[in-house]
Order: structure tokens, then C-alpha cells, then sequence
């Protein structure tokens, strides 16, 4: 199995960070097929704030377990579609 590049993973934690918590609640489920309640319980049980920044450690802990670089590759480009997107609104 390839190893993720930290660089990969620090852009997503970068790109999910800026979004606000109900489009990240939104597409998490889409894009990475983790359930929001799943996250949410991690960031409680780490005694984090629900803060996007925390939900960003989280994902990218869970990504650079269960996603090969591939992968991670398509999600970072998906959620940096909907950054892009989220601004333009």
C-alpha cells in the first residue's frame, strides 16, 4: 500500500477548515462516506470544540487510515470544488 503525502493531507485540513460546519456536515457524507454523527462523536470524545478546524484533525486522521492516495486525491479536489463553490455564493 502507498503512503499519503502529508502534503495532500495538509491541504485538505487547510480547504475544510475555511468551510463553515453546515457544509462540512453536508458533504462529509457524500464525499467521504463517513456520517456526520460519526465525526461529531470523534471531536467529543477527543474533548475538541465543534469547530471546523477540529473536524478537519479528525477527517484527516480517518483519511490517512482508510484512503489510498488515490483516493485522497479525489476527495481534496471534490471539497476544494465546493470551496470554490461556497465562495462564489
Amino acid at each position: 500500500m502507498q503512503r499519503i503525502s502529508n502534503d495532500q493531507l495538509n491541504e485538505l485540513e487547510k480547504i475544510v477548515t475555511k468551510l463553515p460546519l453546515p457544509v462540512i456536515s453536508k458533504y462529509l457524507m457524500i464525499e467521504t462516506g463517513i456520517e456526520w454523527r460519526y465525526i461529531s462523536q470523534a471531536v467529543r470524545k477527543a474533548k475538541m470544540p465543534m469547530v471546523p478546524g477540529s473536524i478537519a484533525k479528525i477527517l484527516c486522521k480517518f483519511v490517512s487510515k482508510n484512503l489510498t492516495p488515490e483516493e485522497l486525491a479525489e476527495t481534496v479536489s471534490k471539497f476544494r470544488l465546493i470551496y470554490f463553490e461556497e465562495l462564489e455564493q
